[in-house]
Formats: C-alpha cells, sequence, structure tokens
C-alpha cells in the first residue's frame, strides 16, 4: 500500500539533503561531458569562487576561466585522465571573484557510457588555501634552519680540529678530560646540526636520482662516524649482498642509512658483545636494506609514534628526536616502505623495501 504522505517525506528529505549540501565547506558539481554543460553545483561556489550557481549553468567555461593562468595548461593535461575514464585529483590556483588568489583541491570521478566513453563527470573542490600557506611557511621556516644548520658546521668543525690538536699535544690528565668531554659536546652538536640538516632535505627538496654504490656509501658512513658518542662500544658487521649499482637519489639514502646507524649506537646496550648488523639485498627488484641491533629497543608505550617529530625513546637522550621521522619521509618519498620489530632490552630492526631500478633506464 502506498504512503499517502510520501511526497512530503520526500520533499522533508530534499530538504534536509540542500540544507546539508549549503553548509558544508566542499562545492560538489556534475557536468554533462558529452554536451560540456554544468547540470549541477552546490551553493557553496558563492563562497568558494564568488559567482553563484546561476553563473556557471550560464557559462559552463566559467570555471576554467577562473584558473589561474600559470595553472590552466597543468590541468588541460590532466583532463586526459578523464577522458581515458581515470579519476583524477588536483591542486591548483583560481582567481576569486574579489581578485584574490586561492589554492584548491578538486577530485573528479567520470562516469562511462555504454560505449566506454566519458557522459559525465561528478567532483568535489575544496579551498586549501590555508594549507597550502602554512605549508609554505614551515618551507621556508625549514629553509632557514638549513642554511644556518650548514653555516654553523664550519666554525664546529674548526673547534674539533683545534681540539683534536690540543688532545694530542697536552699530557695533563684532568685538562685531557676536560678537552674530551668539550669534544663530546661538539659531537652532540654536529648531529643535532645534521638531523636540522636532513629535515630540511624532507621538506624542500626534488629527487635527483643518479648511480649510486651503496657498499660504498655503507663504508664512508660508518668511517664518518667513528668520532661519535658509543663508536667504539659497538660492533659493526656489514652484509651487503649488492653486486652492481642502484638508481637513487644519494643524499636521501645517505641520509636514511645515517640516521638508522647513528640511531643503533645510541641506543646501545653497556654490553660487550653490543653490535650493529647491516644487510642489503634485491629482491624482485626492490632494494631491501635492514639495520638490527640488540640494544635497548624501542618501548612499547612510544612503538607506534616512533616516526612522528619529537619522539626519544629516552628522555635523558640529548637529540631532537628527529632522526626516525626523517628516515620515515625520506623512504616514503622514495616510494618505499619502512618496519620495525623491537623488544625492550633484546634490540631492534629496522626494515626499509625500496623500488630500485639496478641500472639508469634507457
Amino acid at each position: 500500500m502506498l504512503n499517502n504522505n510520501m511526497p512530503e517525506i520526500l520533499e522533508e528529505e530534499d530538504q534536509e539533503l540542500q540544507t546539508l549540501m549549503n553548509n558544508i565547506s566542499e562545492n560538489f558539481y556534475s557536468a554533462d561531458w558529452e554536451n560540456n554543460q554544468v547540470t549541477y553545483i552546490s551553493p557553496v561556489c558563492l563562497k568558494l569562487y564568488g559567482y553563484p550557481p546561476e553563473a556557471f549553468f550560464a557559462d559552463h567555461q566559467l570555471w576554467f576561466k577562473l584558473i589561474h593562468p600559470d595553472d590552466k595548461e597543468k590541468i588541460a593535461k590532466s583532463n586526459e585522465r578523464l577522458r581515458n575514464g581515470k579519476k583524477t585529483t588536483r591542486e591548483y590556483r583560481i582567481i576569486h571573484a574579489d581578485g584574490s588568489v586561492r589554492w584548491v583541491s578538486s577530485t573528479i570521478v567520470p562516469t562511462l557510457g555504454a560505449t566506454g566513453k566519458v557522459i559525465r563527470v561528478d567532483g568535489c573542490t575544496t579551498d586549501i588555501t590555508e594549507r597550502k600557506m602554512a605549508t609554505s611557511k614551515i618551507e621556508e621556516l625549514t629553509m632557514v634552519i638549513g642554511r644556518v644548520s650548514h653555516d654553523l658546521r664550519g666554525p664546529l668543525n674548526s673547534a674539533k680540529n683545534y681540539i683534536a690538536i690540543a688532545m694530542d699535544d697536552i699530557t695533563d690528565a684532568p685538562t685531557l678530560d676536560y678537552l674530551k668531554k668539550i669534544n663530546g659536546a661538539y659531537n652532540s652538536m654536529e648531529q643535532q646540526l645534521l638531523s636540522l640538516l636532513s629535515l630540511e632535505r624532507v621538506h624542500c627538496s626534488i629527487l635527483k636520482p643518479e648511480l649510486l654504490d651503496i657498499n660504498g656509501l655503507v663504508t664512508d658512513i660508518i668511517n664518518s662516524i667513528n668520532n661519535i658518542t658509543g663508536f667504539n662500544k659497538v660492533k659493526i658487521e656489514t652484509d651487503l649482498q649488492l653486486n652492481e649499482e642502484i638508481y637513487c637519489d644519494k643524499i636521501y639514502m645517505h641520509s636514511i642509512i645515517y640516521n638508522l646507524i647513528n640511531n643503533a649506537i645510541a641506543y646501545r646496550r653497556d654490553i660487550p658483545n653490543a653490535f650493529v648488523h647491516i644487510t642489503a639485498y634485491f629482491d624482485y627488484g626492490d632494494l631491501v636494506f635492514s639495520v638490527s641491533d640488540n640494544g635497548v629497543g624501542i618501548p612499547a608505550a612510544i612503538r607506534d609514534n616512533v616516526f612522528q617529530k619529537f619522539v626519544k625513546g629516552d628522555t635523558k637522550d640529548s637529540g631532537l628526536g628527529l632522526g626516525l621521522f626523517i628516515v620515515n619521509s625520506l623512504v616514503e618519498k622514495l616510494g618505499g616502505c619502512i618496519g620495525i620489530e623491537s623488544e625492550e632490552m633484546k634490540g631492534t630492526t629496522f626494515n626499509l623495501r625500496l623500488p630500485m631500478l639496478a641500472k639508469i633506464p634507457g
């Protein structure tokens, strides 16, 4: 039996849906692809673009006209994905009716007809201007931090060299002890500067792949950290089964390997057989890289957050808590993944898998 109140119910639901569409921040729209005509656009477009829905119905090219001139070519190219029936997400700038430039993110889903051609698209556009501005400020600040850190390394290395000379010439035990403590403090400062430099790479660097010898890179890194605290208290072992160079970003790989080895040394246990074991091999075209230790392990309370900024396993640690955050960020930038196995007072293993090419293509 039909409900006599059905028209009223449908009308109420339609009004509720319309109220919802009017109050959310995302702008939804649909378009007839074949006839190049906007069939629906939510009222939010007035806030987003500065134009009411009627303006888009009257001028089906209005949305494209509002795109910043420098981004029009990029958007035109991305439309090829839609023509091929693929969902597309893109970020670009628009010029609002008030003349301001704003950033938006738009996700578009195409619908294919019986012939396999696109007949309709449905999309959602969001204003991301605030996020873009915040990201830009972070990048600018990170660049400043990176430059300052780089400039400080010169004087710091000079001071360390003078201390090394003094330690060779001075035989007075108390004075020599003070010099060793000063040198240790400088080493700690240098590690923090290196962390800040790596943080700059996370936010600002562009990938620059090159042919890279991982065996030589690991050796160079080990030789470069032989003066850090605790280095002489662990045995570093390597098992690198790589017979050819890989195609990768050298700076990124250096930061990843350096931070993992440094982390393993920093969280060593004071035992006679303390070790750091490094392995690497190819597996179906991927580079598998592991760093294991028998150190203090990672407390269960922070294990799930260990790749976040400023997380440290020991409150007495003088580091910045950026090492593993940098490692994870760089691994993701390289299109890889990282896993962790750890047990307190038994040790930790970090396993990386990075998509690699054995040689430069072409």
